[in-house]
């Protein structure tokens, strides 16, 4: 039975992961601080499964505890998730996200040589791009990083490509995130809205009545009906892709892009929600923010090809399965289920 050590496993994309790696026969170990993670997600995921997970509170900060956990795990895989990802927290606070987007990643190295695990995938994102020049994004498009959030996700990056190159035998896939969005069909975990500054969730935060209205940031750019568009990826899709690199044994450093391959605008999800929730939704538009792309959005090709990636989740499918997170959850993990 393969192990995999999951890093941020209580986390969105992290407990999903979790999840689906228990169905798919894996042995689960997981490792987070819960400063931003939960721990109800992890108790969650097991009652899913009714399989256990390995856990471990620790911060991957240091390096002493973390060496420690992967002596006792001796993992094959470590799915690395943890780590910061808010753009205006990052400009506010930018020590504080290299110190843990990147000082994380070069303690996790650091103790992977000593125990001897050799494959590591790692979470990264799209906002390596910055504003693309030309779109769709390719995995050979420049990475001109706007934010502190995506700098620091680049540098660890070129930390593991680095030491990709002084180790032969270590192989590394990083996987570029674009907007993901949708939980698992049960409802029973999903993104937390309190700690979320991503459009769908904040949508449903208001048809939930949490929120009186959200931004619309500006309605008058050159696109299909003025707004924005994005890259929406179901996150159960998402995470499926993670673990077809272990079962598809690739080697060396890769770098694939993860979306669903279309731009979406914000007025279309906007309209999918209210299809979906059978009620108006209550908006502002407002002035664009600095720094937004106004398109991005990627080709999937290579992840495609090199995984046999295919997706199973529509944008409505997605819509649906977070709207029904959101109404058994209300107030994300402190609501009573």
């Amino acid at each position: 039975m393969t192990k995999i050590l999951i890093t941020g496993g209580a986390g969105y994309i992290g407990s999903h992961c979790a999840l689906e790696a228990l169905e798919e026969g894996y042995k689960v170990s997981v490792v987070d601080n819960l400063e931003r993670g939960y721990l109800e997600s992890i108790t969650r995921v097991e009652k899913l499964t009714s399989k256990k997970i390995d856990f471990h509170k620790v911060d991957l900060r240091d390096y002493d505890k973390l060496l420690k956990v992967l002596e006792t795990v001796k993992p094959e895989y470590i799915m690395h998730f943890a780590g910061y990802k808010s753009v205006g927290e990052g400009e506010r606070r930018p020590k504080l996200y290299y110190e843990n987007n990147t000082g994380s990643v070069k303690n996790l190295l650091k103790a992977m040589g000593v125990v001897g695990c050799k494959n590591l995938i790692f979470s990264s994102t799209a906002s390596v791009y910055g504003n693309p020049e030309k779109i769709p994004v390719t995995e050979s498009s420049p990475v001109k990083p706007i934010s502190v959030y995506g700098k620091s996700k680049l540098t660890a990056e070129n930390i593991i490509r680095e030491h990709c190159l002084i180790n032969p035998q270590f192989n590394a896939v990083i996987f570029r995130y674009f907007n993901v969005i949708g939980a698992h069909a049960s409802g029973q975990i999903g993104e937390d809205p309190s700690r979320c500054e991503n459009l769908l969730p904040i949508i449903l935060d208001t048809v939930l009545g949490n929120r009186e209205s959200f931004e619309l940031f500006g309605n008058e750019f050159k696109t299909i009906d003025g707004t924005q568009q994005r890259d929406y990826i179901d996150v159960i899709d998402l995470v499926k892709a993670h673990l077809l690199v272990i079962d598809k044994k690739l080697k060396g450093y890769r770098i694939f892009n993860l979306s669903a391959g279309e731009p979406v605008s914000c007025l279309k999800l906007i309209n999918i929600v209210k299809d979906v929730v059978k009620q108006e939704v209550s908006y502002q538009v407002t002035k664009p923010r600095k720094g937004d792309p106004i398109i991005c959005y990627s080709k999937n090709d290579l992840a495609k090809k090199a995984l046999g990636w295919e997706l199973q989740n529509s944008l409505e499918d997605s819509v649906t399965n977070q709207w029904h997170w959101s109404q058994k959850n209300p107030k994300g993990y402190s609501s009573k289920v």
